[in-house]
């Protein structure tokens, strides 16, 4: 599976390719809210993980305009943050929410159950 990760912190970002290549991803970066909705068009990834501050694009702006993408209306979408408190509207954007610092356990089960709901079961 592709999976586009978008943040606008290089260490961030680095983190996460680093977490879900090992685990067999394939990842497209992003670094603001208008390339991640550019990338997403063009690589069609099985999911996102998106950070909620983007620069030119937040997050849950980005990942509305993601949605009206031809073919990606539902694409699963994880709201990814180091805000605390409640996440307001954006909720209802993203599949789910996860908080900043994240373990990659949790990260990655988020993932793959996620994918697995797209699977068919036979």
């Amino acid at each position: 599976h592709t999976l586009l990760i978008v943040d606008d912190y290089p260490d961030a970002l680095e983190l996460l390719d680093v977490t879900l290549t090992l685990a067999g991803y394939r990842t497209v970066r992003a670094t603001n809210g208008v390339e991640a909705v550019r990338l997403a068009r063009w690589h069609r990834p099985a999911a996102i993980v998106m950070d909620l501050f983007l620069p030119q694009l937040d997050g849950a702006q980005a990942a509305r305009e993601v949605r009206k993408i031809p073919g990606l209306e539902g694409i699963f979408i994880i709201g990814y943050t180091a805000r605390c408190g409640q996440v307001e509207d954006d909720d209802l954007v993203f599949d789910c929410v996860l908080r900043k610092p994240c373990s990659p356990d949790v990260l990655l089960g988020t993932i793959s159950d996620l994918l697995c709901r797209a699977c068919p079961t036979t």
